[in-house]
């Protein structure tokens, strides 16, 4: 996605969530800064993504199914959902992070060769100070705003959204969410955890409308399409 088409949606999260611009610049650089000359992601993540079945493991419940990758899949651990991965014995294809999970699990699937995306936000600088450099293996960055040098922003707001984002930007062929439960993870949230939740939701309603990438999730009754989930 050229990120000029991204803008205006993230002007208005922004807006609506009282969120510094100004911190997640400084936060990108910063990440800039850990990162030094990592790997240029492109080529890595199309490798990875394009025309493939994508499943996205989200970090919800645990009563929901999490089926184990099928020969031909790519997976990507929303956060998380990294620590779901490892306790059933497999290893994602990509971690997706803005490092607010069992971070050390992530350490751990990174040093057992999984590359993982570190995103910048204006919240997360302690979180990118501390844990960015105990990554031993490969690491790329994406950021809230502007793209920089190395890294990248194809649209998206929450770990789970920005997989699926970034699936479609790297041409995979359709995507299969597994514990994803935003609307029940909504129940009880505070007003600020719950206005998140609603954001990735209005996004990947979105994205699945413009029909680029085939977007279904896993639920107890088995594959739906997402627009036709319970809700």
């Amino acid at each position: 996605m050229d990120y000029a088409r991204w803008r205006p949606e993230y002007e208005r999260i922004t807006r609506e969530l009282g969120l510094s611009r100004e911190d997640d610049e400084r936060s990108g650089r910063l990440l800039e800064r850990l990162l030094g000359r990592s790997p240029d992601p492109h080529l890595t993540l199309r490798r990875t993504l394009e025309g493939r079945q994508v499943l996205i493991v989200g970090a919800g419940s645990r009563s929901l199914p999490l089926p184990p990758p099928e020969a031909g899949w790519a997976t990507i651990a929303a956060d998380g959902a990294t620590s779901y991965c490892l306790e059933e014995h497999f290893l994602p294809d990509l971690i997706v992070t803005d490092l607010d999970g069992r971070v050390e699990d992530e350490v751990t699937a990174n040093g057992q060769g999984c590359p993982v995306l570190i995103h910048a936000h204006g919240d997360n600088m302690p979180h990118l100070e501390e844990w960015v450099p105990r990554f031993p293996g490969t690491v790329f960055g994406s950021v809230a705003g502007e793209p920089r040098k190395g890294l990248i922003n194809f649209g998206g707001f929450t770990d789970g959204d920005r997989a699926i984002f970034l699936a479609e930007e790297m041409g995979a062929q359709r995507v299969l969410l597994a514990r994803f439960d935003p609307e029940h993870g909504m129940i009880g949230a505070v007003p600020a955890k719950r206005k998140k939740l609603e954001i990735a939701v209005q996004l990947i309603d979105d994205l699945s409308r413009r029909e680029r990438l085939q977007v279904d999730v896993l639920t107890s009754h088995g594959p739906v399409p997402w627009a036709l989930r319970d809700r």
